[in-house]
């Protein structure tokens, strides 16, 4: 009897075992990718990297594959970044758990050796499949395009992909030599060629290893940036990827892109739309191959990872005196935030005010400026194209917002200035521009009217630009850059074909001459001229336009000429 019940006994023990070892293999062996993006310092924002670090440890415990990846801008923007020169984000983000991570534009912010140094301290690998060295000469500051992971049997390649704005966003002379020639590239050109093909070329490679799903971590936005540099655009213009995690313009969403082939792919960004580590992104590849992508917001991630949580706490701690310190005082306010909206770089700030007086007081000047950013960033902000998208949203119209906004400002602006024309002042004015000297012998004042049309004409200017910044989302000071030659070619050209018109006819003309520039700068970028041949482009169409009048008057007498010459011979 007690043999019966020892074998019982021993029986149960070995069925318990296996029942416990059954429940450990019942962890789901789906894929789960965690990602963020444009942290920019928020160590203790949102839910802080201590609630990412808690949140990966739960998906650790139902899921036997989990990954964490940041795509870019993570090591700049607040004190605790700048006060180390990133060193301190790394060590967080090493704590963290993160697994790998794109170059942000920020990231360069410190220059390349101390980004060679930030990213050896890394225990987690940076990736660039875009970010080449020039130079002739030895380099440290070279990263792997990607990194293959094998989840079980399931091999997934992870893909680093850098904006190539980072030139224009972070410090040119950081890309440059001692003679200022650039020795770094991101892959950069005229219509997004050499980007699209470096990513193909590394997606092809990684399939060929033996890939068998390609993840893009790209730092590369959509709002308020370069057309061609998108992460839609590389979607676009590539295959093979099967999901892009983005960062760069701060934009919260999940979507689906087309593909090269038409294949739908997603494309998320956990972004800042509440704030930065707002959100989290959590990208699942599923047993049965399928891809999904959702977004965690902060709320629902109500544990924080005590052991993160202290390892930030003892770090701002060890600054804070050095921080807290009085310097000086202000017998006036000087908020950052006006409620929930951010003062820097959307208006004139009190402490921006200061600034520019202890400039001016210093230097001995009648004039102190202090500019709040060579960039301003508009992608919170409403604009005549937001608004036109949301009226035109579910129409067949929608994705066409940008033109038809483009097209109405065009035809309001023709018929205000055709109707301007036509009063008194606007025939002084024309007047002014043919003769002068008649004007003046007519008791118009020609320095008046000269100064009106240049009030106008820079009116004009200026609500082009607010239009191209608006479209773009961002204004930067070197916006409207070759303008003036645009539109000087433009106005000769349209002179050209319509310049003995009525006025209707004349700014149709303008317009005409507009497309007609744009047209042949299209066709020059299609046959892949260097960007300096550009400038000879347009000096060509320049040319071209000023001696098409000349050489059409003298047409006939050349008609004459060489027909004399021909019969003679």
């Amino acid at each position: 009897m007690k043999k019966l019940l020892a074998l019982l006994l021993c029986l149960v023990m070995v069925l318990g075992l296996g029942t416990t070892a059954f429940a450990a293999d019942a962890k789901s062996n789906d894929i789960v990718i965690l990602h963020t993006d444009d942290v920019h310092c928020g160590v203790t924002d949102g839910m802080g990297y201590a609630g990412v670090a808690a949140y990966k440890a739960e998906m650790q415990q139902t899921h036997n594959y989990v990954a964490l990846v940041d795509c870019g801008d993570a090591i700049q923007g607040e004190t605790v970044g700048t006060l180390s020169a990133g060193a301190y984000i790394v060590d967080i983000m090493n704590e963290t758990g993160y697994d790998f991570a794109a170059f942000g534009n920020h990231e360069f912010d410190y220059k390349l050796p101390q980004l060679a140094k930030l990213t050896k301290q890394a225990k987690y690998e940076y990736l660039a499949c875009n970010f080449k060295y020039l130079g002739t000469g030895t380099t440290d500051i070279t990263y792997k395009p990607y990194e293959i992971v094998d989840y079980g049997g399931t091999k997934v390649a992870y893909i680093g992909i850098a904006t190539p704005e980072s030139f224009s966003k972070s410090t040119p002379a950081y890309f440059q030599d001692e003679n200022g020639n650039y020795i770094y590239s991101f892959c950069e050109d005229d219509d997004g060629s050499a980007l699209y093909k470096v990513v193909q070329d590394t997606v092809d490679e990684v399939k060929k290893a033996g890939a068998d799903y390609v993840i893009a971590l790209a730092h590369l936005g959509n709002e308020g940036i370069t057309d061609i540099w998108t992460s839609k655009a590389v979607i676009a213009n590539t295959t093979g990827i099967d999901a892009m995690l983005d960062g760069h313009d701060h934009e919260t969403l999940t979507m689906k892109v087309a593909n090269k082939d038409g294949k739908e792919i997603i494309l998320a960004e956990a972004g800042q739309a509440d704030g930065k580590l707002a959100t989290i992104g959590k990208l699942t590849i599923k047993e049965d191959g399928t891809i999904t992508s959702e977004l965690v917001a902060a709320k629902n991630v109500t544990v924080k990872d005590e052991t993160v949580d202290a390892y930030v706490q003892n770090i701002l701690n060890s600054f804070k005196d050095s921080v807290s310190k009085v310097v000086a005082k202000s017998d006036v306010e000087l908020p950052d935030y006006n409620g929930d909206k951010r003062l820097v770089r959307n208006t004139e700030t009190a402490l921006g005010d200061l600034a520019a007086d202890a400039f001016r007081v210093m230097m001995d000047a009648d004039i102190g400026i202090m500019n709040g950013a060579s960039l301003l960033n508009l992608n919170n902000s409403d604009t005549v194209f937001t608004k036109m998208r949301s009226v035109l949203e579910n129409t067949p119209l929608a994705g066409q917002y940008k033109l038809i906004v483009i097209i109405i400002s065009v035809v309001l602006v023709a018929v205000v200035l055709g109707l301007f024309l036509r009063t008194r002042l606007g025939l002084a004015i024309r007047a002014t521009g043919n003769n002068p000297d008649m004007v003046r012998s007519s008791s118009i004042n020609p320095v008046k009217t000269t100064i009106i049309g240049l009030c106008i004409s820079n009116a004009f200017t200026a609500l082009s630009g607010c239009l191209l910044a608006q479209s773009q989302k961002s204004v930067s000071i070197d916006i409207g850059t070759g303008m003036v030659t645009v539109a000087l070619a433009s106005l000769l050209i349209g002179g050209a074909f319509f310049g003995k018109g009525k006025i209707p006819l004349r700014i149709f003309g303008m317009v005409v001459g507009a497309f007609v520039f744009r047209l042949v700068y299209t066709i020059a970028l299609r046959f892949n001229l260097p960007a300096f041949m550009l400038k000879f482009v347009s000096s060509v169409i320049v040319i071209l336009a000023i001696s098409g009048p000349y050489l059409k008057k003298q047409l006939p007498y050349l008609k004459r000429r060489f027909g004399k010459e021909r019969t003679h011979a």
